[in-house]
């Protein structure tokens, strides 16, 4: 489990999280949906250890976290930037975390690790191709394998499909979801898509100005929202919100 208390993080005067609290099951991915600039990113980063927050806490598995070096947290990230390594080809970017001084893993293993997630997402014959031969949707997927590869205690995934078209985008949710049904982590899964956040979240926190505006399932914040900001993300339409007063 993935649990986050109060988080607060500051960036000179402008607040880019204010409060936030959040627990993620063993077994669940939690989208967290909200606009440009809500705090989903640097909420993201200070899980992964990049950003360091200034109030609040952080535990994963129970443990406290929240000063532990990120080289040291059990944890994959994807960011929405692929984040490739350009002088490597699609295998060596695969295996990159395991051949971290964390990690170490045998090269027999790697070689059967690196084959089983390209397989997973369909790039195993792209494995000797170098990476800025590769099209957008295929980096993707390297970038998902880099974290798919080991099997931490939870993933970050920081949009990492905005940048594709939505036939691609269709495709990697089917994937991923079925790849979750397989690995059974904790996912935090950060998006401004509706539509992502609804096929792939067991949950839906809303983030808005750096504040959790409601975490609930997709039937419950549609059935009983309970902020204006509910009614204009959710829903394909989205929700009419009319101005009304009370007698």
């Amino acid at each position: 489990m993935l649990e986050l208390n109060d988080l607060s993080k500051r960036f000179g005067r402008r607040v880019a999280l204010d409060g936030v609290s959040l627990s993620v099951g063993e077994e669940e991915i939690l989208a967290l949906l909200g606009p440009t600039g809500a705090g989903k990113t640097t909420t993201l980063r200070c899980v992964a250890g990049v950003e360091k927050p200034d109030r609040g806490t952080i535990a994963l598995r129970g443990e406290d976290v929240t000063k532990t070096s990120p080289m040291f947290r059990d944890l994959a990230m994807v960011f929405e930037g692929f984040n490739l390594i350009p002088v490597l080809n699609t295998f060596d970017n695969i295996a990159f975390p395991l051949r971290s001084p964390v990690h170490q893993s045998p090269e027999e293993d790697i070689r059967k690790l690196v084959t089983k997630a390209a397989a997973d997402l369909h790039i195993d014959h792209l494995l000797d191709r170098p990476v800025e031969k590769l099209s957008g949707g295929e980096r993707q997927r390297v970038a998902i394998a880099r974290a798919l590869v080991r099997r931490p205690a939870a993933y970050l995934l920081d949009e990492p499909l905005s940048a594709l078209d939505l036939k691609l985008r269709e495709e990697l949710r089917v994937e991923l979801r079925a790849l979750h049904r397989s690995h059974r982590s904790a996912i935090l899964y950060a998006t401004n898509d509706y539509h992502g956040a609804a096929a792939l979240g067991d949950r839906i926190a809303l983030i808005d100005g750096g504040r959790i505006v409601q975490t609930d399932t997709l039937a419950t914040l549609i059935d009983h929202p309970q902020h204006v900001l509910v009614g204009k993300l959710i829903g394909s339409p989205s929700m009419a919100v009319l101005d009304a007063t009370s007698r």
